[in-house]
């Protein structure tokens, strides 16, 4: 504890993590009351894995209605977002669904955070960059299939904006997921390239958000509710326990995908990382990230 800690910590509504732990969901939000939601993801997760369709069924015989939309692509881009916001409102024929669902990778996530925003009154997503103006999204709930971006934890969703390949951020606490769900079992097929690259990047979070800027530091512009708030020893502490994790596991995941072990291990690596940088924040690193990603994807 540091006296001077101005602590503003944000998380999920709720955090679930366990293997197999997907097949409770359908339970958990017929619970919750809700009853017509988009389901976002992918073309490989739609046709190549079962997820998709033993979601939807098991919603179905629960009274959930499930809206599948398939489209997303790596680094979304703005004119996606505003793509699927249009094909989503014209198969929903003025529908208001109650929850949206992001089945990936942090594309997927990012792109279904944007649609939160944007499928209630159709509204392109760069009237929404930077802030969101006080509008209140659609509950999201993530189900994230890497352990590296953490997206499922945070207040931000990182669009490409053609215009000039930049990637932007649409930032607000209302963004965060009502619930993150953390199944490793979709971790198990990643190839190894995917595997590597998520991992690093949830190093990557650990170490920058465990040297940001302390809390007492941290300039908040007069924001009553800020998204990134600097470090505490609170954030620090998930981003130790991500490092060593990370060191733990990392290399193990990769080699070995089939170590279910060390995809265990790496999905808490990642959601911890997470956890650190959702509330303090990033460093150098990310910051020249947006625009050098922006060109090299």
């Amino acid at each position: 504890m540091r006296t001077e800690d101005l602590i503003h910590f944000c998380a999920p509504g709720r955090l679930i993590i366990g293997n197999g732990s997907r097949h409770q969901l359908p339970q958990l939000l017929a619970r919750l009351g809700y009853r017509s939601g988009v389901l976002v993801t992918d073309a490989f997760f739609a046709e190549k894995t079962p997820w998709v369709k033993e979601y939807t069924e098991a919603a179905e015989r629960l009274g959930i209605s499930t809206i599948i939309y398939a489209g997303g692509l790596p680094d979304p881009t703005t004119g996606l977002c505003d793509e699927a916001t249009a094909v989503l409102r014209d198969q929903l024929a003025g529908k208001q669904p109650d929850h949206v669902i992001a089945l990936g990778g942090g594309s997927n996530i990012d792109l279904a955070k944007a649609l939160t925003l944007t499928l209630p009154q159709g509204r392109p997503i760069a009237e929404f960059a930077g802030d969101i103006g006080g509008c209140r999204p659609l509950p999201l709930i993530a189900l994230p299939t890497t352990s590296g971006t953490g997206s499922e934890a945070t207040p931000g969703a990182i669009l490409l904006d053609p215009a000039n390949a930049t990637k932007i951020a649409v930032m607000d606490n209302a963004l965060r997921p009502q619930i993150a769900l953390i199944d490793p079992e979709f971790t198990y097929t990643c190839p190894p390239r995917v595997t590597a690259d998520a991992g690093i990047d949830a190093f990557t979070h650990a170490i920058e958000s465990f040297l940001t800027l302390d809390s007492a530091l941290f300039e908040r512009a007069g924001n009553p509710d800020p998204g990134y708030s600097g470090r505490s020893p609170l954030t620090m502490l998930f981003a130790r326990e991500s490092m060593r994790l990370c060191f733990a596991w990392m290399e193990r995941a990769y080699q070995q995908g089939d170590d279910t072990e060390a995809r265990v291990g790496m999905a808490y690596a990642s959601i911890y990382a997470a956890l650190s940088y959702g509330t303090a924040g990033l460093n150098a690193g990310h910051g020249i990230a947006y625009a050098v990603a922006g060109q090299t994807h």
